[in-house]
């Protein structure tokens, strides 16, 4: 998927309820107790995370 497409995805996902509700039926039936809302801040704290890594002197960081 392209990053134009993942945008479009994104905010159609934002704009509409009834996909939101089916992707998030989806999660759960494959065992998973987490929302949207979770995944993405789980998200964004790894993607920081491998950002930081790369910041000068990041190995003296605790």
């Amino acid at each position: 998927m392209s990053e134009e497409k993942a945008k479009e995805f994104i905010e159609t996902l934002q704009s509409d309820a009834a996909l939101k509700e089916k992707l998030e039926e989806f999660i759960s039936r494959a065992g998973f107790s987490c929302n949207l809302t979770e995944i993405r801040k789980v998200a964004w704290d790894l993607m920081m995370a491998q950002y930081l890594k790369k910041l000068p002197a990041s190995e003296h960081w605790d």
